[in-house]
C-alpha cells in the first residue's frame, strides 16, 4: 500500500502526505463518517495502533475479522502453501483460508511418501522402535502429534512424555521447537500448577497472558516433584472448545481452543485427589525407555540394548532443511491417521498401558488405602464416618509407612472414590441388600467393604 497520495512530500499527521484532520461541526453534531479513500489512508497514520488486527477491522469493513482466522482447523498453512491435513495435500496458499499462521518450513513436494530418512531413524532409536511393541509406540507418538497439529481438543487427552534423563526427550522436542514456530510455546518450570489452578477460575484459563492462545503445542518440560495432577483442571485444559481469558488491565476476550498441552519428565506427577476413570481416560503415557551415555559414563553397558551413546551434534544434524521436511511430513502423516480412524488416538502401547498401571496403583491413595486398611466381601458394610476417619488419619499405615499428611477426603470426595472402586452406596445396609447381617444399623455407609481388626500385639 502507498504511503499517501501520489506527489505527497511529507507523511505527517495534519500536514501535506497525512490524512486531513476534521473539525467537529458546529453544534455538536456527529462528524461525518470519513470516505473509503480516507480509511486506506489512516492505516498508515493511526497514532494510536498499538494492534494490526483490531484495527483492521474497522477499516476492512468486518467487525469480526479476527474470530474469523484460523478456525478452519482442517488446513495448516506452510511456507509454500496449505495443507489439507485430512489427506496431506498441498494446496495454493489463499485468502478463503483466512490463515494468520503460518510455518516457515516448506512442505515437501512428495508429501505423504516423502522418502524415509535421517529424521525417521531418529524417532525409531529413541522410541525403540525394534521393541516387540515399538512400531506401535512409534505409530501411537505420531498420531498424537498428529491429532496436536489439527489445534482439535475433541479426545480431551494430556500426554505425558515419560522417561530417564538423557532419553532423547530434549532434542526430540526441541526439533518440534524449530519446526512450528510460534504455534510451539513452552510452559515455565513450575508453572504446571498454576496453570490447573487459574484454568478453573470464573475468568477462564489466563492463557492470553501466558501466551498460550493460538498455539498448537505446549509443553511443560522437567515438572518439580511438588507439582500435581489436578483433575478439574486438567479437565479445562484438555476439553474446552473456547477459552476465556482476561489479560492484565484488559477486558476479556474468547479464543477458539487450538492447543495440545504435553508434559515432559522423568518421573510422573502425583494426583491431588483418588485416582478416577475421567484422570485415567485422558493420560496418553509417552515412554522414552531408551538412555544415551558418553562413552566413558557409569553405567553404561554396551550390551545392553536400552543403552546408547549419545550425540553433542545430533541436534544440528537432524536440523537441516531436508530433515526439518522429513519432520513435518511425518506429522502430517499422523495427522491423516488420525482422520482416517474417524477423528480417534491410536491404543496406546503395551509400554504405556503397564507403566499407566503402576502408576494408577503407586498414586491412588484411596486403593493403597483399600489393600493396606480394608477387607472387601459383598456381604461386608462400612460406615461413611468410620471411612473418613480411617482414611484421614496421619497415622495410618501403607507398605509400613505412616501416610502423614495426605489430601483429605469429605464425603463428597469419598463417595466419587468408592464408586469409581466399584463400592456401591452410600446407603443404609437394609437399602444395599444388607439387611439382615446388619439389622439395626441405620447408619449410610457403602457395600462390599470392612475395615481390617487391629492387631493387637502381645508382649
Amino acid at each position: 500500500m502507498a504511503d499517501g497520495p501520489a506527489g505527497d512530500e511529507d507523511s505527517g499527521l495534519g500536514v501535506k502526505g497525512g490524512p486531513s484532520i476534521r473539525s467537529k461541526p458546529a453544534g455538536g453534531g456527529k462528524q461525518p463518517k470519513p470516505g473509503r479513500e480516507e480509511r486506506l489512508i489512516n492505516v498508515n497514520f493511526n497514532a494510536k495502533m498499538s494492534n494490526i488486527l483490531g484495527t483492521c477491522k474497522e477499516y476492512f469493513y468486518q467487525p469480526g475479522f479476527q474470530s474469523l482466522l484460523d478456525v478452519q482447523k482442517d488446513f495448516l498453512a506452510v511456507a509454500n502453501g496449505v495443507i489439507d491435513l485430512r489427506t496431506g495435500e498441498l494446496l495454493p496458499h489463499h485468502p478463503r483460508f483466512m490463515n494468520s499462521r503460518v510455518i516457515d518450513w516448506p512442505y515437501p513436494r512428495p508429501g505423504l511418501s516423502f522418502p524415509r530418512g535421517e529424521m525417521v531413524r531418529f524417532l525409531e532409536d529413541i522410541m525403540h522402535a525394534s521393541r516387540e511393541d515399538g512400531p506401535a509406540a512409534l505409530e501411537h507418538l505420531q498420531v498424537l502429534l498428529g491429532y496436536g497439529l489439527t489445534g482439535y481438543t475433541s479426545n480431551q487427552v494430556l500426554p505425558i512424555f515419560v522417561g530417564e534423563g538423557s532419553a532423547g526427550k530434549s532434542v526430540f522436542l526441541a526439533l518440534l521447537r524449530k519446526l512450528l514456530g510460534t504455534a510451539f510455546r513452552d510452559v515455565r518450570q513450575g508453572d504446571f500448577g498454576e496453570l490447573q489452578r487459574a484454568a478453573c477460575r470464573p475468568q477462564g484459563g489466563r492463557f492470553a497472558a501466558r501466551g498460550l492462545a493460538g498455539a498448537l503445542l505446549a509443553v511443560v518440560e522437567e515438572t518439580d516433584k511438588s507439582d500435581t495432577l489436578n483433575e478439574a483442571g486438567m479437565k479445562k485444559l484438555t476439553g474446552s472448545d473456547v477459552i476465556t481469558a482476561r489479560p492484565l488491565f484488559k477486558d476479556f476476550i474468547t479464543v477458539t481452543a487450538t492447543v495440545l498441552l504435553i508434559m515432559c519428565t522423568n518421573y510422573l506427577p502425583k494426583t491431588d485427589k483418588t485416582w478416577s476413570v475421567a484422570l485415567r481416560r485422558r493420560l496418553q503415557l509417552v515412554c522414552f525407555v531408551r538412555r544415551y551415555f558418553s562413552p566413558h559414563e557409569k553405567g553404561y553397558d554396551p550390551t545392553n540394548p536400552l543403552h546408547g551413546l549419545v550425540d553433542t551434534r545430533l541436534l544440528a544434524k537432524l536440523s537441516t532443511l531436508q530433515n526439518m521436511q522429513e519432520l513435518l511430513a511425518w506429522l502430517v502423516a499422523g495427522a491423516v491417521k488420525w482422520y482416517q480412524n474417524g477423528q480417534q488416538l491410536y491404543p496406546m502401547p503395551k509400554r504405556s498401558t503397564d507403566a499407566l498401571q503402576d502408576y494408577e496403583e503407586a498414586a491412588d491413595d484411596f486403593d493403597n488405602f483399600v489393600l493396606s486398611s480394608c477387607v472387601k466381601g459383598d456381604d461386608l458394610f462400612i460406615s461413611t464416618s468410620d471411612t473418613l476417619k480411617a482414611y484421614n488419619d496421619p497415622q495410618r499405615m501403607v507398605g509400613g509407612k505412616c501416610v502423614g499428611h495426605i489430601p483429605s477426603l469429605d464425603t463428597k470426595s469419598l463417595k466419587s472414590a468408592m464408586n469409581n472402586h466399584g463400592f456401591s452406596g452410600p446407603d443404609k445396609p437394609s437399602k444395599l441388600g444388607l439387611g439382615v447381617k446388619y439389622c439395626g444399623v441405620t447408619e449410610r455407609g457403602y457395600k462390599g467393604l470392612a475395615l481390617k481388626a487391629l492387631e493387637v500385639k502381645m508382649e
